[in-house]
């Protein structure tokens, strides 16, 4: 197999194996091949509105209301790693440390669109019985390099 990555109209490729294959334990959670336990952050939605979802903590903002919810509810039941999967959907569940907030999240691998952009992921957040939807992307701190890098020239 073979794995290309395209960043703007940088393009690297390399050779690539299934990660069942490799032998290496797969305890992440994965929306397919996207791991959902690394930091997910709200595109496109209503003015006001963000969602940031971290392992160290959760943050939302709703016009101009701060909520921080650090604590994930249920972070494991029965060994099930942090968000359950089911299908194309990962559910999320937040609290505040004194649990008197709760929230959860559904982040679904569905194309949606905003601002003229394409995401590969939805998103819809339930607090105080409130639903807000947005499109959701993942927040790259830094963009893995492969090894060795090549660059592929179009033409």
């Amino acid at each position: 197999m073979q794995a290309a990555l395209s960043v703007g109209s940088m393009r690297r490729e390399g050779c690539a194996r299934v990660l069942k294959d490799t032998g290496a334990p797969t305890s992440r959670p994965l929306l397919g091949d996207l791991a959902m336990d690394s930091r997910i952050v709200s595109k496109g939605g209503l003015p006001g509105y963000s969602l940031d979802i971290q392992a160290t903590g959760t943050t939302v903002n709703i016009g101009g209301r701060v909520i921080n919810l650090h604590k994930p509810v249920a972070i494991q039941i029965g060994n099930a790693p942090w968000p359950t999967i089911a299908g194309n959907i990962a559910t999320y569940a937040f609290a505040n440390d004194d649990e008197t907030m709760t929230a959860s999240a559904t982040v679904e691998a569905a194309s949606c669109k905003a601002n003229g952009k394409t995401y590969l992921l939805t998103l819809a957040l339930v607090v105080d019985g409130q639903t807000y939807r947005s499109c959701a992307s993942h927040a790259y701190l830094t963009l893995p390099m492969l090894i060795p890098p090549t660059v592929s020239n179009p033409f």
